[in-house]
């Protein structure tokens, strides 16, 4: 079967030089209560994963084991979550060319009098540990090195974001047996982290490392005809050459599972930009089915070639400088994240389900002529059922402990009011809406509450006439 690949962009960008920080380790025993805090709250179906990964060179099967406990330190009314980590080996054959470190991309854990924690208990303890400056977390073991064969003890970080279940790397740095060349890998291993955004959200501009996107071309043979394109996870193997056949290595041999859509890919490079000066540069790529444990189909060494048009497209000023074959004109079919940031000036609008998004220099859309199916609103309802509604101070799971937000949460904004199309979401159109339907509500009130009063005051003033004329009148008569 012909495997092609097309090359579609490959993109640039300088990373700036920061230095990582030291992490303290502690020991402790196993038990409920630690250094910061005394009891461990019991969770029902607890966040845990258990993934498994291969070394090259070497047989057998390794696993990463996560879960995620919850903590309270009874005395203070605080509680945090506390992430559990543990790799085995035992399962690969013993190998001591091999050097492995795991990589979790964490956050800045909190101090529970240290920084990572780990349990007394056979294995291999952790001996070093550091951060980079947007949050991954480098451990390394034993003298510096975790071999085949060997586990570790479990280690733990602490911290209040949310779990969600992603990925850890493995780095394996291992000598070849038959070249005698060292190399290394990098081995994406599905885990439960913290939910926190990826390294380049925090990254100054340009985009911190390199993409590489491509189409899968299945082809045809002999005896198989229209074959469809591939679609699901597969495994990739990458690593940059000095030469189109015979070159030799510039950069480590990365692995990691990339999602492919109908053919097409996107896959990022964490080569160091150094990797690519001193000459032309050859990128060598391999793939497999995800999880399949197969040898990698190698499919030749690609020349590295400038793309302007993408280069282009990411710099222009405005879009329409911007000609048909210079910018992506739809972004329809998407089916990762996107992440939108205005520029100056520039506002964006979504609907309730956040599935129409609208780009406008001032003010939300509200054109008549776009809309359909309109019915009366009882203001004073909407007022009623508005002082009813929830409203709280609060922060967002992935945001540091000083930043505050205030409002409704969008499932008790769904319940009493039925506005929108999902109960995780609230559309700004309808937020405004409520508020300024309960404003007339309550103007509507107010007016009356007035007109019974100034009815009361006029009631009360005719009273008074008469009993003024009735005095009058008793006093012409004395």
């Amino acid at each position: 079967m012909k495997k092609t690949f097309v090359l579609i962009l490959l993109g640039l960008a300088m990373e700036t030089a920061h230095a990582d920080t030291p992490l303290s380790i502690g020991t402790i025993p196993p038990g409920p209560g630690g250094p910061c805090y005394d009891d461990t709250d019991v969770i029902a179906s607890p966040p845990r994963a258990m993934g498994t990964f291969t070394l090259p060179t070497v047989a057998g099967t390794g696993s990463v084991t996560s879960s995620v406990a919850q903590v309270a330190d009874n005395i203070h009314h605080l509680s945090h979550l506390r992430y559990d980590y543990s790799v085995d080996m035992t399962g690969i054959s013993p190998a001591a060319n091999h050097c492995v470190r795991v990589l979790v991309h964490f956050g800045t854990p909190h101090v529970c009098s240290f920084d990572v924690l780990q349990f007394t208990g056979p294995g291999s303890t952790v001996s070093s540990a550091s951060k980079a400056p947007y949050g991954d977390v480098t451990f390394l073991f034993n003298s510096g090195c975790l071999v085949p064969g060997q586990k570790t003890v479990v280690f733990s970080m602490l911290t209040d974001v949310q779990p969600k279940t992603n990925v850890v790397t493995v780095i394996d740095d291992y000598i070849d047996p038959a070249s005698g060349n060292s190399n290394e890998v990098r081995i994406n291993v599905t885990a439960v982290v913290p939910d926190i955004p990826p390294d380049w959200v925090y990254a100054p501009m340009p985009l911190p490392r390199m993409f590489f996107q491509g189409f899968v071309d299945v082809g045809t043979n002999q005896t198989v005809t229209n074959v469809p394109p591939l679609s699901g996870p597969y495994e990739f193997t990458a690593q940059l050459v000095d030469a189109a056949s015979n070159g030799l290595p510039v950069g480590p041999v990365v692995t990691q599972t990339v999602q492919v859509v109908r053919g097409l890919f996107n896959m990022p490079l964490p080569f160091e930009p150094g990797a690519l000066s001193g000459g032309t540069r050859w990128l060598s790529i391999g793939l497999r089915p995800g999880g399949s444990g197969d040898a990698f189909s190698l499919l030749g060494n690609l020349a590295i070639t400038p793309a302007p048009q993408a280069f282009y497209a990411y710099s222009a000023g405005v879009v329409a400088d911007i000609s048909q074959d210079q910018a992506v004109l739809t972004m329809n079919g998407i089916t990762g994240n996107l992440t939108l940031v205005p520029g100056p000036g520039i506002q964006l609008f979504a609907d309730g389900g956040a599935r129409t998004i609208t780009i406008a220099t001032t003010g939300q859309p509200s054109d008549r002529n776009i809309k359909t199916g309109f019915a009366p609103v009882k203001s004073d309802e909407i007022l009623n059922k508005l002082l009813a509604l929830p409203i709280q101070n609060w922060r967002f799971t992935n945001e540091v402990a000083t930043i505050r937000h205030l409002g409704p949460m969008a499932q008790d904004f769904k319940a009493t009011f039925g506005l929108g199309e999902g109960n995780t979401t609230i559309g700004t159109v309808d937020e405004s809406g409520v508020a300024l339907s309960a404003i007339q509500g309550l103007n509507r009130k107010l007016e009356d509450q007035l007109k019974l009063k100034d009815a009361e005051i006029g009631a009360l003033k005719s009273r008074l006439d008469k009993l003024e004329k009735s005095v009058e009148q008793q006093n012409l008569n004395q």
